[in-house]
This record gives C-alpha cells, structure tokens and sequence, in this order.
C-alpha cells in the first residue's frame, strides 16, 4: 500500500489516477482499472489523504 497523507488541499473538484515508475505505460484509474478512465473527486478543503493498493490497483482519496 501507498499512501500520501496529508496533502492539504483547497475546497473543489479534482480528477486523479495512479501512474507508476513515473510515467504513463502502466497506470491505473477508477475501480482499479488499467488504462481507466480519471476518479473524480469533490473536497471541502484541508487535508486529504490518498492511497493505492498494489494488489488491487484501487486508489482512494478522502
């Protein structure tokens, strides 16, 4: 398991996904899937934790 905690973050909306060995060859997007489409994610705003699990390829934000 990854995880970047806390990351402090102004209130909106944001879209991410998990690109490993620093680049996009092999990344992973919602629900963990390959080449998947970007998690959207809405924050109120101050500290956000996001995670990604290498077995599952689920990244989660919250």
């Amino acid at each position: 398991m990854w995880k970047l905690s806390p990351l402090a973050l102004p209130a909106g909306t944001y879209e991410f996904k998990a690109a490993l060995d620093r680049g996009w060859a092999e990344n992973y997007g919602a629900d963990g899937v390959p080449n998947g489409g970007n998690i959207s994610y809405t924050h109120d705003g101050g500290p956000v934790t996001f995670r990604y699990d290498h077995v599952t390829h689920v990244l989660t934000a919250g």
